[in-house]
């Protein structure tokens, strides 16, 4: 099965369509990881999938250390997301 639009899933290092995936990037101003929600913000962004179990796993492996950290703020954030999924 082709994927149309790949991107990598930074917990499991899986390539998935762009659709089932979180887009996070840093924010020029606050230097703070921030969801993208309309996926167009500037900058090279990081992609999560769209789980609990995801961010739980990113958590774990440390993944967003290099972007400063998962803020709680960001963290409730994306779990209000996956509610209303």
């Amino acid at each position: 099965m082709r994927i149309e639009n790949p991107r990598l899933d930074i917990a499991s290092r899986e390539r998935m369509d762009k659709a089932r995936l979180f887009r996070l990037c840093v924010d020029p101003r606050s230097n703070k990881l921030i969801l993208d929600k309309g996926m167009n913000l500037p900058g090279r962004g990081i992609y999560l999938a769209r789980s609990l179990e995801a961010i739980e796993m990113a958590i774990k492996k440390h993944r967003f250390d290099r972007y400063g950290g998962l803020s709680d703020e960001l963290l409730a954030e994306l779990k209000e997301e996956l509610r209303h999924d």
